[in-house]
């Protein structure tokens, strides 16, 4: 085993994603494989691979430097506008920004307009790569990596872009493994220097090869999503033991709610109460369902409580309250697995722009987007256009799900819903086909192939 791969885990999706999902595990048994991670996320690694044969090295890099925001972010802003996204156009208009943001993206779009796009950009990678380095992290490669590959799992982040330049100067091979389905069109920008990209699904290629020409199709491997692989297992439990577990009545059905960060929409709360009591007062109407709810991991908790005590709703257990940082968000596979259970025995999912619009439609579970705000509610951005931000269009326009935009409607939704699940499933079964590149059970194990061969090449 003298290949090597150099494995960031900078986040905590980073950990759900590869190593609570076996990836690491996998890779270990026939390479060796170097982990680098936050000293925060040292008890979490000693647990989850003290029986693997794995290097480790808790690195922490300190705070960013001014000159690494500053770049990246002049960067990301000329990719965006380059690709036209509608994203940033949305938050040009309803996001604040600080006034350095704004001066600097006029600068901006001045020095592309006389230069041009694609020389402008040559240039601020090359000024970011020439002067923003982290020689800390070069001790980590050992000075000679011409037979390892490193992998990056976050494209913008301090953290793994000095991994990243140390990486390339001891001469190993670079790959990135793209996060989200949602990344590449508002949260990140790649640079030109990575051998391989690793995405969810065609459509992700497809945006590549549209908006990046330093990659071409032979750069690009389909991996799916490793943290869905536990879906295409049924639930251990029966829905009667599955219900009394998380507190509902197993003699109804029940809609799964999933919340989005109340810094997105902080009147998810007050549509829940309204729709517990238009459930009670008309139970017959809306066939007795009951309401579970699954906070986002960032979305505080302890709003939906007095709603839990009042009788309007389950919550699902959580290993996240909502009120700690992102960034030290650590979810284990049992919270896959809890998700994966509600989906399976739920009648309906009600969200608002959310990643589980894609997990409900694997479960042909019919889906109702909330698209309104209430009466006093203060969001960054009005709730109905989240639905024209670039990576979601798609999907309303599919018609997989239905749009509601108040709350007599959404009423009317769940009740259809209920009386005919079977519609729009054809929807949801091309959804599935168009954004599951790789089939829940297959992914980890095709990703694991993917690096196997890029490693063998090195």
């Amino acid at each position: 085993m003298d290949k090597k791969i150099y494995f960031s885990l900078s986040t905590g999706w980073a950990l759900r994603n590869f190593v609570s999902n076996g990836v690491v595990a996998g890779l270990s048994r026939n390479f060796q494989v170097h982990l680098i991670y936050p000293s925060k996320f040292s008890n979490f690694i000693s647990e989850h691979c003290k029986s693997l044969d794995v290097a480790r090295t808790s690195y922490d890099v300190g705070k960013e430097p001014i000159s690494w925001r500053l770049l990246r972010q002049a960067r990301k802003k000329i990719y965006l506008d380059a690709r036209d996204s509608a994203t940033e156009k949305i938050w040009h208009v309803y996001g604040k920004r600080p006034l350095y943001k704004i001066v600097g993206a006029c600068w901006i779009r001045f020095v592309v307009k006389i230069f041009g796009t694609s020389r402008v950009s040559a240039w601020l990678e090359s000024a970011d790569m020439l002067f923003n380095r982290r020689s800390s992290a070069d001790a980590i490669f050992a000075g000679n990596a011409t037979d390892c590959v490193f992998i990056a799992t976050h494209a913008s982040t301090y953290y793994d872009e000095s991994l990243h330049r140390a990486a390339i100067d001891s001469g190993a091979r670079t790959a990135l493994l793209v996060l989200s389905w949602d990344h590449l069109s508002s949260k990140i920008v790649i640079g030109s220097n990575f051998d391989k990209l690793f995405v969810w699904n065609n459509v992700s290629k497809s945006e590549i090869l549209h908006t990046l020409p330093s990659y071409d199709d032979t750069c690009i491997g389909i991996v799916g999503a490793p943290q869905f692989d536990a879906y295409a297992e049924k639930p251990s439990l029966s829905y009667r033991e599955w219900c009394r577990s998380v507190g509902l009545d197993d003699s109804h059905g029940f809609i799964l709610f999933s919340t989005m960060p109340q810094v997105r929409h902080d009147g998810q709360h007050r549509i829940l109460e309204l729709l517990g009591r238009a459930i009670k007062r008309d139970s017959t109407r809306f066939s007795n369902l009951q309401i579970l709810v699954k906070p986002h991991p960032f979305d505080d908790r302890s709003l939906y409580q007095p709603l839990e005590d009042a009788g309007f709703i389950k919550l699902l257990p959580s290993e996240s309250d909502g009120k700690g940082l992102p960034e030290d968000w650590l979810p284990s596979r049992d919270a896959a697995v809890a998700t994966r259970d509600a989906l399976y025995f739920c009648q309906l999912n009600v969200n608002i722009f959310s990643t589980m619009t894609l997990e409900a439609a694997y479960f042909d579970k019919p889906i109702i987007h909330i698209a309104f705000d209430l009466p006093g509610q203060t969001n960054p951005i009005p709730c109905r256009k989240y639905y024209d931000f670039e990576h979601f269009r798609p999907i309303v326009e599919s018609g997989c799900s239905v749009l509601v935009e108040d709350f007599d409607s959404l009423l009317d939704a769940i009740v259809d819903a209920v009386d005919k699940p079977e519609r729009r499933s054809p929807q949801r079964r091309k959804v599935v086909e168009s954004y599951f590149g790789i089939a829940p059970g297959h992914s980890g194990s095709t990703l694991i192939d993917e690096i196997s061969r890029m490693v063998e090449r090195s």
